[in-house]
């Protein structure tokens, strides 16, 4: 695949670093992931999986050619509206990141050139660039020396995260770091509030991501997060509600109730996107990043009693949002049944922090909804007694995708092994249903 066809496929922003073209992967990716899941006959299955393979190799074009030249930002702004025929110069951006913005170079060709004839003319001139390399990268001061940059990092998922503690966040090798740290809790420019949780590497969101949240990246990023919702409400079975939506689930939602309804596949985009525009705005480093809790973290994160509140059944009034007396009404289906005798004060989901925090600082580990982990779903992660009491927590995978994994439980949950601290269950990663929801963390972060 030639780089004009991988930039167009890939829709890059302005100047796209190593970084921006993964998240700009991962947000289409989502897209034709969810597309997949849902496709109604084999012949669009085959159109997305192709959609996919070319997605992917469009992302491996680029990367291969970052690699062979490490100092060059690609501007795509030669690619006319709609990914149509070039209609202005291309500019290629030759760049030394010292991580606190760099200095550029930027060199423009004619929009007569054809795009694949840029990177070999790009070549040229970083060779007679070389001679000036001195100056470049020492400043334009005589005698001038460097601060110099942090090592090279492959950005990474940060399920593995990278050793941040020699790497100065940002490139300043002292004083206060001005990004989030390890040491300290973090508020980002949604409001979401972090904080650290003793035995992990990142942050941890204390609330839910709140529908106020999400509404914020649906406006400003147009992605769509509707199609079908499924709900146990209404009937003796999941039933698929077409009306339904994170919006309008059925029941009342303020802006700071847990936004509900969406899939694995959606809480990626949000986190790619808020990466994105937080990286953008100066608030986070190259490295750093947002994410869903790994399955480990999780566990981490949930401390060690038995349930969220402690060692004893039933649960203590306050104890969080589960299918207490109140959930039976309305459509409430009549063969589910309730925790008898429990009352939290809400029928459906509760706004985040109604409850009291675990011993991390964390609301709603148990209640209101439960939450999608970043991993893929292994039956060895569920003991083999309860494999044989819910024969379903055998199953890896469905018909197209490999199930995700979910840590604990909703506001209609009433038994007592699956309000387990350490229950999980999993589903396929479009699911979208009225219980599901999720919190973010913030990895790579140096202590």
């Amino acid at each position: 695949m030639i780089p004009e066809e991988a930039i167009k496929i890939l829709g890059l922003p302005e100047s796209a670093t190593s970084a921006e073209l993964s998240i700009s992967l991962k947000i289409q990716q989502v897209k034709f992931e969810q597309n997949l899941a849902h496709a109604p006959t084999p012949d669009l299955q085959a159109k997305y999986r192709e959609a996919l393979r070319r997605l992917k190799e469009a992302y491996a074009t680029l990367e291969r050619l970052r690699e062979e030249s490490p100092l060059l930002t690609l501007r795509p702004d030669c690619i006319g509206p709609e990914g149509g025929s070039p209609t202005a110069s291309a500019n290629l951006k030759l760049t030394h990141d010292d991580g606190r913005g760099g200095e550029a170079l930027q060199i423009k060709f004619p929009a007569a050139w054809p795009l694949k004839l840029h990177w070999a003319a790009a070549a040229a001139v970083l060779l007679f660039l070389a001679g000036l390399g001195g100056w470049f990268f020492t400043g334009r001061m005589h005698g001038a020396k460097s601060p110099g940059a942090p090592p090279a990092i492959k950005p990474s998922d940060g399920v593995h995260a990278p050793a941040l503690s020699q790497v100065a966040a940002g490139g300043s090798m002292a004083g206060k770091s001005p990004y989030p740290t390890l040491t300290a809790p973090y508020e980002n420019t949604l409001g979401m509030k972090f904080v650290p949780v003793a035995g992990t590497r990142v942050l941890f969101g204390i609330w839910d991501v709140r529908v106020q949240d999400f509404e914020t990246f649906v406006n400003e990023s147009r992605y769509d997060a509707t199609n079908v919702m499924w709900t146990y409400l209404g009937g003796d079975g999941l039933l698929e509600h077409f009306g339904d939506t994170w919006r309008d689930p059925d029941f009342a939602q303020s802006p700071t109730h847990p936004v509900c309804g969406v899939s694995w596949q959606d809480a990626q985009a949000f986190c790619a996107w808020l990466t994105q525009k937080e990286r953008r705005e100066g608030k986070l480093n190259q490295l750093q990043n947002y994410r869903l809790p790994t399955d480990a973290e999780w566990s981490v994160a949930a401390g060690n009693t038995k349930y969220p509140w402690g060692d004893q059944w039933p649960p203590p009034a306050g104890a969080g949002n589960y299918a207490s007396g109140e959930v039976a009404v309305g459509d409430w289906p009549t063969n589910l049944p309730t925790i008898q005798g429990y009352l939290d004060g809400y029928p459906r989901t509760a706004p985040v922090g109604s409850f009291p925090a675990n011993r991390n600082g964390l609301y709603d580990m148990g209640g209101n909804v439960r939450q999608w982990c970043q991993d893929l779903y292994r039956k060895e992660m569920t003991s083999a007694a309860l494999r044989k009491r819910y024969p379903e927590l055998n199953d890896e995978s469905g018909a197209v995708e490999h199930y995700r994994v979910l840590r604990g439980s909703s506001w209609a949950s009433s038994d007592a092994e699956t309000m387990l601290s350490s229950w999980r269950s999993q589903t396929f990663p479009g699911f979208r249903v009225d219980q599901l929801g999720f919190r973010c963390v913030l990895c790579n972060i140096a202590r």
